[in-house]
């Protein structure tokens, strides 16, 4: 069977075309593999920020209730007993507060608020570590 010069061209373009579509899937999977790296990179960028975000706001929560119950408590009551009841009673309003109270001075108390704000932390790593997050 001899090869005519029809079947030699119609040959050679059906193997530029198997090898430009070759081409093309192979170019279309780089460049969909490297957007999709990005979007995830940019997706965690964003859900860092907005996490970021939350947990400014919250702290800042945190911190204004424990300036407020600070500021009752150095204040004078004439009976020792309202202000216990009041401390007490804003720091049950809310579930996530985290209230400490030292009752003592001097070295026994700040041993024990170091040791508190140790454990803390601690908890609020192993939560993150827990979920994935670090």
């Amino acid at each position: 069977m001899r090869l005519t010069i029809g079947k030699k061209l119609n040959t050679l373009v059906v193997t530029l075309q198997m090898l430009s579509i070759g081409g093309v899937v192979v170019l279309a999977t780089q460049l969909f593999t490297s957007d999709l790296t990005g979007l995830l990179r940019k997706g965690t960028i964003d859900g860092a920020t907005m996490l970021a975000g939350r947990v400014r706001a919250e702290m800042k929560h945190v911190a204004d209730r424990a300036r407020t119950l600070g500021a009752a408590s150095l204040e004078e009551y004439k009976y020792d007993e309202d202000k216990l009841r009041f401390l007490r009673d804003n720091m049950a309003i809310d579930a996530q507060y985290i209230g400490m109270g030292l009752y003592r001075k001097g070295p026994s108390g700040i041993v024990r608020a170091i040791q508190y704000t140790y454990s803390f932390a601690s908890y609020g790593l192993r939560q993150y570590v827990r979920l994935g997050q670090i």
